[in-house]
């Protein structure tokens, strides 16, 4: 949750790069806080909520959050475990198309 003021600058600083997508997935029990956080901040970006965080991680390939993935053209993801490591490597992706 730390990360999140953060991620929502660099949202949008990238708002404009029409093939950048950000995509949230929340392990939130309390769908509730999670809905009213959504409403209080209106995160840009695709918000889904996880029903099963074993399974969603399992097939993510993930043990622990806040997981960073970007996803290549050609399907691959690159997992980073930190905002600042995805941050730079996203910024250096973008810098060299």
């Amino acid at each position: 949750m730390e990360e999140k003021p953060a991620l929502a600058d660099f949202k949008q600083q990238l708002s404009q790069q029409s093939d950048i997508q950000f995509i949230d997935v929340s392990f939130d029990v309390e769908t509730t806080q999670w809905q009213t956080y959504l409403q209080d901040k209106k995160p840009t970006g695709l918000q889904l909520i996880s029903k099963n965080q074993q399974e969603t991680s399992r097939k993510l390939g993930f043990g622990c959050v806040p997981m960073h993935l970007i996803a290549e053209k050609d399907g691959n993801f690159i997992k980073v475990r930190n905002f600042a490591a995805a941050k730079n490597v996203l910024l250096e992706k973008i810098q060299n198309q």
